[in-house]
């Protein structure tokens, strides 16, 4: 029997039913696990001078998942738990890679490798889907403009840290079922990711998790969102102006630079704020959003709050309204409180005068 590489075959083995994978006239499977799955995971690359391509994925099992290169000429069964897979283009153009899981494991784009040098020094690398090792810290790395989309298939998680770390030109993806956590780093600097399928089953937004990924447009959070990581949000100029925030914990920085947001409203769910300092300044989850006013529901500050949360420069103060609905709002810095029409105003000598209103249900926070 003869098949081309594309065909996934249905076999059997006694009473088992197997899936198998045939190229030349030559069938390949395991013993104890089939070679590939009938829903493959795919990758589409886009080259045009950087022909030479190196893979990191992680996975459970080794030899559990095969990866087809996309040329018509290549492909690689992948041995180790985490592994570095190089293979090089005879020509630019546009590739769909195909990856390949064993019935019953499971695999993540992302790798963490490690080496020990002649002298017994060992070092553990951080790797996204695509290329070299991640510097750690604020150091920028080499973005990855060939890979353009990636689809979850059969055994993919999003499990690693760093998956898509700047992978600038992906602009959609879609999480795999049940997907809940967001690892740290893993859409690092993805400037052009707009939507994310499965949005709303987010819980978890690790470090950095959507840092810097300018073009995310939600229409809000995530609706079951619970904890945000350090700088989850970090730079996300494209969330909305206006943002509910249900979760239990806010990271420090979790929406610096993101100067858009104008009107926040915490919810009486959120127990927790976290901020960083350095021998300048504080740096809170609203760090560096100058427009950015506060409604908290509560009557003070929750213990869990850090003092300075509401610091969003090296000295200025956001505006903060405690309000825990039954009662009158204890305002922040310069403002007045109308009860009657229900607007904050700011005294004559405040330069930044604005007005706030608050409509019947306490659901929004207007800013005109």
């Amino acid at each position: 029997m003869k098949s081309n590489f594309s065909d996934v075959v249905r076999a059997y083995r006694g009473r088992d039913e197997v899936f198998a994978i045939y190229w030349g006239s030559k069938l390949k499977w395991r013993k104890s696990t089939p070679i590939v799955g009938i829903n493959p995971s795919e990758m589409t690359l886009v080259l045009t001078s950087t022909l030479q391509q190196t893979i990191n994925l992680t996975q459970s099992t080794a030899c559990g998942v095969l990866i087809d290169w996309g040329d018509g000429t290549s492909r690689d069964i992948v041995e180790d738990l985490s592994a570095r897979m190089t293979h090089t283009y005879a020509t630019s153009g546009t590739y769909t890679v195909k990856f390949y899981a064993s019935e019953g494991v499971t695999w993540s784009p992302g790798a963490s490798i490690t080496t020990t040098s002649t002298s017994g020094t060992t070092t553990t690398s951080q790797y996204g889907i695509l290329g070299g090792a991640i510097v750690s810290g604020m150091t920028k790395t080499t973005n990855h403009p060939e890979l353009t989309s990636f689809t979850f298939g059969g055994g993919a998680r999003l499990d690693h840290i760093n998956a898509f770390y700047e992978c600038n030109s992906l602009s959609s993806i879609i999480l795999p079922p049940n997907t809940t956590t967001i690892p740290s780093n893993a859409f690092h600097g993805c400037t052009n990711l707009k939507t994310v399928g499965g949005w709303d089953n987010i819980v978890t937004i690790g470090n950095s998790g959507f840092y810097g990924c300018t073009s995310l447009s939600p229409n809000a959070l995530p609706a079951n969102l619970q904890t945000i990581g350090t700088s989850g949000f970090y730079g996300c100029t494209s969330l909305p102006s206006y943002l509910e925030i249900k979760a239990n914990s806010i990271g420090a920085r979790a929406f610096q630079s993101c100067s858009q947001i104008d009107r926040v409203w915490l919810r009486n769910t959120v127990t927790t704020m976290t901020v960083t300092s350095d021998t300048n300044r504080y740096y809170g989850p609203f760090a560096d959003c100058p427009s950015t006013a506060i409604y908290a529901e509560y009557a003070s500050k929750p213990s869990g709050w850090d003092t300075n949360f509401d610091i969003y420069s090296d000295k200025d103060k956001a505006l903060v309204v405690f309000w825990n609905i039954s009662e009158t709002p204890t305002v922040s810095l310069n403002c007045i409180w109308n009860a009657v029409t229900r607007e904050i105003t700011w005294e004559a000598t405040d330069t930044a005068e604005k007005g706030y209103v608050f409509n019947d249900l306490l659901h929004q926070l207007t800013i005109y």
